[in-house]
């Protein structure tokens, strides 16, 4: 039985936190959570990834840009300085361009793998922040726990499987 979730950047779909925010890497602390949904562990087949709010697209990567993060896509929402990072996406399914517009539950990529990330399988990583002036700064000393107020533990447990 999947634990229902408030908030995740997927629709639908049994989902597991494969990373939590703040644990140790190598070289760094982690500054976002991995999730990785049942399918695309099951079939090997990455699954949509949703924007978690409003907002509008601040940057996007299509493929590996050498920030650790692969493709990626940044969605701020101006209303309450937000921005949510999506990143680990499969590379050129970036689905939005910087300044769109976004709504909460729009598909804006697919969960991936890509290399030189040292990810484990498919997953998103969801990083957030809150800047007012709306630019991402990057790294753990800048994040927030992106959990918080989702219904998403923040920790890695392959027995709590959740869904939205």
């Amino acid at each position: 039985m999947a634990i229902q979730c408030t908030l995740a950047p997927f629709i639908n779909k049994e989902f597991l936190v494969t990373g939590a925010w703040g644990e140790p890497r190598t070289g760094h602390i982690h500054a976002g959570i991995d999730l990785q949904t049942r399918e695309a562990y099951q079939t090997g087949i990455g699954q949509p990834v949703y924007s978690m709010s409003d907002g509008v697209v601040t940057r996007v990567d299509q493929t590996n840009q050498g920030t650790g993060y692969g493709a990626l896509c940044i969605v701020w929402n101006q209303a309450n300085n937000d921005l949510w990072l999506y990143g680990d996406l499969s590379d050129n399914t970036v689905m939005v361009n910087v300044g769109d517009r976004v709504l909460q539950g729009q598909q804006i990529s697919i969960e991936g793998n890509p290399s030189g990330t040292a990810s484990t399988g498919l997953h998103v990583h969801l990083e957030k922040e809150n800047q007012a002036d709306g630019v991402f700064k990057f790294g753990y000393a800048n994040s927030i726990d992106p959990t918080t107020g989702t219904g998403i533990e923040n920790v890695v447990n392959y027995s709590n499987v959740y869904i939205y």
